[in-house]
C-alpha cells in the first residue's frame, strides 16, 4: 500500500515578514526565502527519491513529470526531483536568489518542448500537475 504524501507548503510562520524583517527577507542566511527553502528541502527529504507512477496517474504523465522535475531540480537547486501533481508551482519553481533560477528552468522546459515561454509561464500559476498537463497537451 502506498503512503499518502502531502503537497509541499510554506510553513505558516514563514508566510509573511513583518515591518522589522521586511528589509532582510532576501538575505540568504537570515532572510525568509532561505528559511522557506530549508523547510521545503526538509519536506522533500521525507519523500521517496523515485515517486511511483500511480502518483501521476499514467505513464505518459509520469515520464514527462520526471523529465521536467529533473530540470527544475537542477536549475532551482532542489535536493531531489520528487515533486507531486498537487505541489504548488510557486514552491516547486522557487529559487534561492532573485528568481533567475526559475526563469532558467522555464526557459529550458520551453526550449525542450517547443512551447512559447510566455505561455508556459501562464501555466505555472497553479499546481505542478497543471503545468505537466499543459506541457503534455501543447508540446511539439
Amino acid at each position: 500500500m502506498e503512503e499518502h504524501m502531502d503537497a509541499l507548503f510554506w510553513p505558516k510562520d514563514l508566510l509573511r515578514s513583518n515591518c522589522w524583517t521586511a528589509h532582510l527577507e532576501d538575505l540568504p542566511i537570515v532572510g525568509i526565502i532561505g528559511r522557506r527553502r530549508r523547510a521545503v528541502r526538509a519536506q522533500l527529504a521525507k519523500r521517496p527519491k523515485a515517486l511511483p507512477i500511480s502518483a501521476w496517474g499514467n505513464e505518459d504523465r509520469y515520464t514527462l513529470a520526471s523529465e521536467i522535475s529533473e530540470v527544475i531540480r537542477v536549475q532551482c537547486n532542489w535536493p531531489s526531483p520528487s515533486f507531486l501533481p498537487v505541489d504548488p508551482c510557486e514552491i516547486v519553481l522557487s529559487d534561492s536568489c532573485d528568481g533567475l533560477q526559475s526563469v532558467c528552468a522555464l526557459r529550458e522546459i520551453a526550449r525542450r518542448f517547443s512551447i512559447p515561454e510566455e505561455d508556459l509561464k501562464q501555466a505555472t500559476t497553479q499546481t505542478f500537475g497543471s503545468l505537466i498537463d499543459y506541457v503534455l497537451a501543447n508540446k511539439r
